[in-house]
C-alpha cells in the first residue's frame, strides 16, 4: 500500500492534475495523474529519475519561442517551494 507524503492538485483547462509524492515498501516516487472528462492517466517517476525528469522538462520548455506568454521560472524550484528538490 502506498502511503502519500505530500500532494498538490491543479485544474488546468478540463483537466485535473494531482502530483503525488509516494512511498511504497520499494521506495519513493512521485505519481502524477491527469483526469479529463472520464479518462485518467498516470506517470510514475522514481525518486532516482525526478531531477533528471525535472530537468528534461526545463529544457523543453526552454526552447519556447520568445514571444510565448510563460513565465520562465525553474519548474523544480516551483514544484518544491524553492528547495529544488522533492527528497
Amino acid at each position: 500500500m502506498d502511503s502519500i507524503i505530500e500532494s498538490r492538485e491543479l485544474q488546468i483547462e478540463r483537466k485535473l492534475f494531482s502530483i503525488d509524492l509516494r512511498e511504497n515498501g520499494r521506495g519513493r516516487f512521485l505519481r502524477i495523474t491527469e483526469d479529463s472528462q472520464g479518462h485518467r492517466n498516470v506517470i510514475i517517476v522514481p525518486m532516482s529519475g525526478v531531477d533528471d525528469f525535472a530537468d528534461a522538462i526545463d529544457d523543453v520548455l526552454a526552447s519556447e519561442p520568445a514571444n510565448w506568454a510563460w513565465p520562465r521560472n525553474d519548474l523544480t524550484a516551483r514544484a518544491t517551494g524553492g528547495r529544488g528538490t522533492f527528497t
